[in-house]
């Protein structure tokens, strides 16, 4: 049985709705950000030759966003 609405294709549980937010997430999120794609509040300025807090903090996102997708995919498919 199919775990989408016939009639919309959305997912019927939560779990597939956090799913395909993050496939989409991580789909559509830009691979090679960098500082200027970003609003910087005091706290986030930095030096031109410093790493971007910014930037760092959205890769660890990203990152955390595509473990947490594979590992819900390994645990569907233990064996695969």
């Amino acid at each position: 049985m199919s775990n989408k609405d016939k009639k919309t294709d959305v997912p019927r549980s939560l779990d597939g709705l956090v799913r395909k937010t993050i496939e989409d997430l991580i789909k559509f999120a830009p691979t090679n950000p960098c500082c200027e794609d970003f609003h910087h509040s005091k706290k986030d300025r930095h030096k031109w030759d410093e790493a971007c807090p910014c930037v760092l903090r959205y890769e660890k996102a990203v990152d955390a966003a595509r473990t947490l997708l594979v590992a819900n995919v390994r645990s569907e498919f233990p064996n695969g």
